[in-house]
């Protein structure tokens, strides 16, 4: 007998009171009625609690102290009973179709990850780009829209599943690859993916069915320092892989892109002084040198301790120097 399709909607929320009224209110929009709406709090400080308690009964709602994005995801998989699993950003939205087009793909497909398109809009809602895919239609070239695919080497030269609001996951997959990891405070999601494809294979729909949700300061964000924190959990998650990897052109590859982020994030934190905060800068860096002893890191670390009037003086002075040299 074919057990039923339950998808679980797991929505995940830290000081998202702007938004997750909208986000909630998409989800008890679908035309297919999930199972279950289970909401993790990931201990809001803000009027996120109020605005949830007003739909009563139609979620469930799980507070916690706030541990970060994975951990509030592991929560939330840990309460949900669904067979299949639609995670969702407290910032995002879907479009009524959201599920009914996942269910669509997943009759006919024995993926064990279903990834859709979405727009990119701006905290006030106004588009930013019509399409995720196209923003990384070069990475994705070699895949199919007409068939479950196995993306390893392209997932990882470039993570163009921008978001876990399009994915609809199988808790069996989840329950083979395990939690998602908790000392990846940004790329967790990234991680996992990479994790998901060891299993199982991915199916794409070019189907836009939902909003990714473009604010300054939280996760999904597109501050510069945000950037950097990304750029260095790439790192770690791209390492990690290698550890695990038994190909041996897949390993190699995972480092070599890894020993080329590092190369690219010391150079971008040191260029980025003017955009981003000079201890966040030096937080990166540190961390870069004492993982994966950067010398170099080191070096500009330290650098960035001197004032800037006289890092600027003699910045001036070597191009001098450079110029009259030529």
């Amino acid at each position: 007998m074919n057990t039923p399709t339950q998808i679980s909607v797991l929505i995940t929320t830290y000081n998202q009171g702007r938004f997750i009224g909208d986000t909630v209110d998409s989800v008890l929009s679908q035309t297919e009625v999930p199972f279950e709406i289970v909401v993790v709090d990931d201990g809001s400080t803000d009027d996120t609690p109020n605005i949830l308690r007003r739909f009563g009964d139609r979620i469930r709602v799980v507070r916690q102290r706030n541990k970060g994005v994975a951990a509030a995801r592991n929560r939330s998989v840990a309460e949900s009973r669904g067979n299949w699993l639609a995670l969702l950003d407290g910032d995002d939205r879907w479009r009524p179709n959201k599920l009914a087009g996942c269910m669509d793909a997943m009759r006919v497909s024995d993926a064990s990850l279903i990834v859709h398109d979405v727009e990119l809009v701006n905290e006030q809602g106004q588009l930013l780009n019509d399409s995720s895919f196209r923003m990384t239609a070069d990475a994705m070239a070699e895949v199919s829209f007409a068939e479950p695919v196995e993306c390893t080497d392209a997932l990882l030269g470039l993570n163009f599943i921008v978001t876990c609001s399009q994915v609809l996951v199988r808790r069996s997959t989840l329950n083979q690859v395990g939690p998602s990891d908790e000392n990846l405070p940004v790329a967790s999601d990234y991680d996992l993916w990479l994790r998901i494809l060891r299993h199982g294979r991915v199916l794409f729909s070019p189907q836009v069915l939902g909003n990714w949700r473009q604010v300054q300061g939280s996760a999904s964000g597109r501050g510069e320092g945000r950037y950097l924190r990304w750029s260095l959990d790439r790192v770690r998650v791209l390492r990690k892989f290698a550890e695990a990897e038994e190909n041996a052109y897949r390993r190699e590859l995972a480092l070599s892109l890894a020993h080329r982020e590092m190369k690219y994030l010391v150079s971008a934190a040191y260029n980025r002084e003017e955009r981003v905060d000079l201890k966040e800068i030096r937080r990166v860096l540190i961390a870069l040198g004492v993982e994966f002893h950067r010398f170099d890191a080191w070096i500009k670390a330290g650098w960035l301790l001197v004032p800037q009037r006289v890092r600027s003086g003699f910045s001036s002075v070597r191009g001098l120097v450079v110029k009259g040299q030529r």
